[in-house]
């Protein structure tokens, strides 16, 4: 059994070195950082003075300009929205996979030890 552990050990140690050769090479400045800032939506500065009087005084009394300036307002906002919503997504969606990488790499190491543990 004394003259199968160097050889296996050996075997083990290549396989799991050749594994990480790769992702030692690597510098911190070559690995891409996602972004997750929404992409910016312009709402026109008169907006919120628009949609407030709105609010006070109702549809009824505004001209057909400023009724088509409210819409262009709120569509704006509602996409506003949506982009931090897709943003705060991604970020999550990332999140739960650095989770699962962390679980696999401690499953890993920890088999790593235990089948180092078991030849010596």
């Amino acid at each position: 059994m004394r003259s199968l552990r160097a050889p296996l050990l050996l075997t083990c140690l290549t396989l799991l070195l050749s594994g990480c050769f790769g992702y030692r090479l690597m510098r911190p400045e070559e690995i891409p950082v996602p972004n997750y800032t929404p992409r910016p939506v312009v709402i026109p500065a008169e907006c919120e003075g628009l949609i407030a009087r709105v609010a006070e005084r109702g549809m009824a009394g505004m001209s057909d300009n400023d009724s088509r300036m409210v819409l262009f307002c709120q569509q704006q906002q509602m996409l506003r929205a949506q982009e931090e919503e897709a943003a705060e997504k991604k970020l999550e969606a990332h999140a739960r996979a650095a989770g699962l990488a962390l679980q696999v790499a401690t499953v890993v190491i920890g088999a790593t030890i235990a089948v180092l543990a078991w030849l010596f």
